[in-house]
C-alpha cells in the first residue's frame, strides 16, 4: 500500500512542472494576443525656465509614424502640450525659441 502511494507521488511531482509551463505557456500567448493596440495618449511636460530668458515661440516641427500634437502653449513659466502616439515609433519633434532679455 505504501508502495502504491510513492507511485502517485512521484507522479504527480512529473506532471506539477508541466502543467505550470502550459499555463504559463497559455498566459504569455494570450496576453500576446490581445496586446496588439498600442496608444500612448495625453501626455504633458512641463518645462521650466530661468529668469534671465523668455520663451517666445514653440511648434512642432516635424511629426512621424502617425505621432499628433493637437496644442502647444507658453507662458513666462512653463511650456505645455497635448500630443497622441498611437504607434511604438511614433514621434513629434517640437522647436522652442528662447530669448534672452
Amino acid at each position: 500500500m505504501v508502495d502504491d502511494w510513492n507511485k502517485i507521488i512521484i507522479k504527480f511531482y512529473n506532471v506539477v512542472p508541466f502543467l505550470i509551463v502550459v499555463v504559463v505557456l497559455s498566459l504569455t500567448i494570450g496576453f500576446s494576443a490581445f496586446q496588439n493596440n498600442l496608444l500612448v495618449s495625453d501626455i504633458g511636460g512641463v518645462v521650466r525656465k530661468r529668469a534671465d530668458i523668455r520663451i517666445t515661440n514653440i511648434y512642432s516641427s516635424s511629426n512621424s509614424n502617425g505621432g499628433v500634437s493637437y496644442w502647444e502653449d507658453y507662458n513666462v513659466h512653463d511650456i505645455s502640450s497635448s500630443i497622441e502616439l498611437p504607434n511604438s515609433n511614433s514621434s513629434i519633434t517640437y522647436s522652442v525659441v528662447v530669448t534672452n532679455i
